[in-house]
């Protein structure tokens, strides 16, 4: 079904409050940030890095596959692979401002999940769903994540 734009463009401002109850109920299951390292040295891996750390805010519905026996490698599911529901178009109006790809040689982005427990988790995009008020992203982990963690000291 085809919504007219007009239609869509007036509900996007209700659409951040909507997506904030889980935030003001405290039922957010972990939370959700984007991290940015920026290199000094021209390229990734040269000279000293600067940490940029944006908590993902209303904070997106975190469907974790890990203890998902249904996963479907053929569809590009992977067990583990986190999907993330709900991220709000209205605050992030554009793909690149969740997308951890870029073409910025000297830059990374990644997903940081920290659980309740206090476990933090690093991951990539493999794909993002635009929807008509929302994103949905489907993130997997990334093997390297060790030392850029340990490296991490703003959470």
């Amino acid at each position: 079904m085809n919504f007219p734009k007009g239609i869509i463009e007036s509900l996007l401002p209700s659409s951040e409050n909507i997506l904030g109850i889980r935030n003001l109920i405290g039922a957010e299951k972990a939370q959700v940030y984007m991290l940015v390292r920026t290199w000094g040295g021209g390229e990734v891996g040269t000279g000293a890095w600067k940490d940029t750390l944006k908590e993902i805010l209303p904070t997106p519905h975190v469907y974790d596959f890990s203890q998902d026996i249904r996963t479907n490698e053929a569809a590009g599911v992977q067990q583990g692979d986190i999907l993330l529901k709900n991220i709000s178009k209205n605050k992030y109006i554009n793909e690149s401002d969740i997308d951890t790809r870029t073409e910025e040689v000297n830059v990374e982005k990644f997903y940081v999940i920290k659980s309740r427990s206090g476990e933090q988790k690093l991951y990539k995009v493999v794909i993002i769903e635009e929807k008509y008020l929302t994103w949905d992203i489907h993130i997997r982990r990334l093997s390297t994540e060790d030392q850029i963690l340990r490296d991490l000291t703003q959470l």
